[in-house]
C-alpha cells in the first residue's frame, strides 16, 4: 500500500507570505495617506483663497456689525481717533462722521487677522485731491484700535498645517505681510496694497502701506508640510486687485513655486 506523504507550508514559505502581505499592506496605507493628504492640501488652498476673497466682499460692504456707536475726530493731521459710545447696533456710511473704508489684513505663519479701516471726511472748504489714492489719504484711513472691544477681530488659520510662503523664498521661511483693501469714498473703487513686514516689529499704518506698498501680483505658495504626491499649489492675487475675482488657486504648472 502506497503511503501519501502529508504536504504543508514550510517555515520559509510562511515567512515569505508574511513579508509580502506586510509589504502590500504598507503600500496600501502609504497610498491612502498620500491621497488623504492631497485632498486636505487642495481643501486648505481653496479655504485660504476663499478667506481672502471674503475680505473683498467685506471691504465693498460699508456696514460693520457692532454693539456701539462711534465718533471719529482727527487725532493728528494724518490719523483719526475713534471713540466708542454705548448704544446702537450698526454703523453705516452716512449715519456717523466715521467712514468705513476697508480692511487691514495681517498674514503671519498661516494666520490671517483682519480689522476694519475707518476714516473721516476732510473738513469743510478743503478741496478733495484729483486721484483716488490721494483722496484715500485725505480721509486719514486708520485701523480700528484694539481698545474698541465691541467689534470682534476677524481671524482665520489656513487648515491642515499648510504654511504660505512668498514665491522666490525658501519653503520653510515664515511669511509676514500686511495687506490693505481700501475703498475710495468718492468713486467706490477698491484698491489693494501689500507690504512685507519684519516679525515682531510694529505694523505699518494704513497710510504707510497705501503710500509705499505694492500693487503688483502676489503669489502665495503653500507648503503642505506633508507628502501629497503632487506639485505645489499657490493662491494668486492679481496685480491691481479690486475685487474677489482677483484671488485664485494656481497649480504648479504656472505658479513658479519651488
Amino acid at each position: 500500500m502506497n503511503r501519501h506523504a502529508q504536504q504543508g507550508f514550510t517555515i520559509i514559505e510562511l515567512l515569505f507570505f508574511v513579508v509580502i502581505s506586510g509589504m502590500l499592506t504598507v503600500a496600501l496605507l502609504v497610498g491612502w495617506t498620500v491621497t488623504v493628504n492631497a485632498q486636505n492640501y487642495k481643501d486648505s488652498a481653496r479655504s485660504f483663497a476663499v478667506a481672502l476673497q471674503d475680505q473683498y466682499d467685506g471691504a465693498a460692504n460699508v456696514t460693520i456689525d457692532r454693539d456701539a456707536d462711534y465718533q471719529c475726530q482727527r487725532d493728528t493731521a494724518t490719523s483719526v481717533k475713534v471713540t466708542e459710545v454705548a448704544g446702537g447696533s450698526q454703523f453705516s456710511r452716512g449715519s456717523s462722521d466715521c467712514v468705513v473704508m476697508g480692511k487691514y489684513i495681517y498674514l503671519s505663519n498661516g494666520n490671517v487677522t483682519t480689522r476694519p479701516v475707518l476714516g473721516i471726511q476732510p473738513g469743510a472748504g478743503i478741496p478733495l485731491p484729483a486721484t483716488d489714492k490721494a483722496i484715500i489719504q485725505a480721509y486719514s484711513p486708520t485701523v480700528l484700535s484694539e481698545g474698541i472691544t465691541s467689534i470682534p477681530i476677524s481671524s482665520f488659520t489656513v487648515p491642515w498645517s499648510t504654511q504660505p510662503y512668498l514665491k522666490g523664498t525658501p519653503m520653510t521661511q515664515t511669511m509676514n505681510m500686511v495687506m490693505v483693501i481700501v475703498q475710495s469714498p468718492v468713486t467706490g473703487t477698491l484698491y489693494t496694497y501689500h507690504a512685507m513686514v519684519t516679525s515682531g516689529a510694529p505694523l505699518p499704518s494704513v497710510r504707510t502701506v497705501v503710500s509705499s506698498g505694492s500693487q503688483s501680483e502676489l503669489m502665495l505658495c503653500l507648503n503642505p508640510d506633508a507628502v501629497v504626491g503632487q506639485g505645489t499649489l499657490a493662491v494668486r492675487l492679481d496685480a491691481n486687485a479690486s475685487s474677489s475675482e482677483a484671488v485664485s488657486v494656481v497649480g504648479d504648472a504656472s505658479n513658479g513655486c519651488s
